[in-house]
């Protein structure tokens, strides 16, 4: 799954550049943000419908059409191939020269920096949000399920200002506040004694992670040339990769 996953959002995210153009680029990211944001909250919750009222392997049955039925959409989506001839080259190949192209960039550079940062300090604190609600906040477990929610009502919120705004300022500046966002309401977080106040501060830091993840893939895609963009967003995954890693390590 997670080779699959490696490969699955550079490729995405670079057929949006090459459907929409570098114009609406933004909009468009937005817009992946927002599908897949309500996607991760509806899923538990049709699941759990599914578990309770068709069992196991109804909801196993159910899943698996839905499956079936996405791939045989897939296979009818016509995405427009970017001007330049097109060449493939073996994969650490590919890797090098992108990693070689990004240290000659501080733009990029700095992408790659606080990509690592982000994946390794904090969303993998994200995990103890559960056992926050139970033991810290002695709430049940519904309002733990609302608590885990609250991040994923923020990024909608914050992906949909970012969609429908006209007026945005640069992508590096949405970046790094959604970033300095983010790791601050980890800080206030913990030591939040409220409920009320706690799902506050996620829903914020939701909004914060909105704008690092939109403005993540459009400046790994803005601030190449086109014939480095796939390779960018290959070395974007790999840096994802490894602040994962060193994450889970932490925890």
């Amino acid at each position: 799954q997670g080779a699959i996953k490696a490969v699955e959002d550079p490729s995405r995210r670079t057929a949006i550049l090459d459907i929409v153009g570098v114009n609406r680029l933004v909009s468009a990211l937005s817009l992946d943000v927002i599908s897949h944001t309500a996607g991760k909250m509806a899923g538990p919750l049709l699941g759990g419908v599914l578990l309770a009222t068709v069992d196991f392997q109804g909801a196993y049955v159910f899943v698996v059409s839905l499956h079936l039925v996405n791939l045989v959409l897939i296979t009818r989506l016509r995405i427009p191939q970017p001007p330049g001839v097109s060449r493939t080259e073996p994969v650490w190949k590919s890797l090098v020269v992108g990693i070689r192209y990004a240290l000659g960039s501080r733009e990029l550079l700095g992408l790659l920096y606080v990509t690592v940062i982000m994946n390794a300090l904090a969303f993998p604190l994200q995990q103890f949000v559960p056992a926050v609600g139970r033991d810290h906040l002695n709430v049940g477990v519904g309002l733990v399920g609302v608590l885990v929610a609250a991040d994923g009502i923020g990024q909608l919120g914050g992906a949909a200002l970012l969609a429908i705004s006209r007026n945005q300022p640069s992508p590096g500046r949405i970046f790094v506040m959604g970033s300095l966002l983010v790791l601050t309401i980890v800080i206030l977080f913990v030591w939040s004694p409220w409920y009320v106040l706690s799902f506050f501060l996620l829903s914020v830091a939701g909004v914060g992670q909105a704008g690092f993840g939109t403005m993540q893939s459009a400046i790994a895609m803005l601030a190449a040339p086109p014939e480095m963009r796939g390779r960018m967003m290959g070395v974007l995954s790999e840096c994802i990769g490894i602040g994962t890693i060193l994450g889970t390590l932490e925890i």
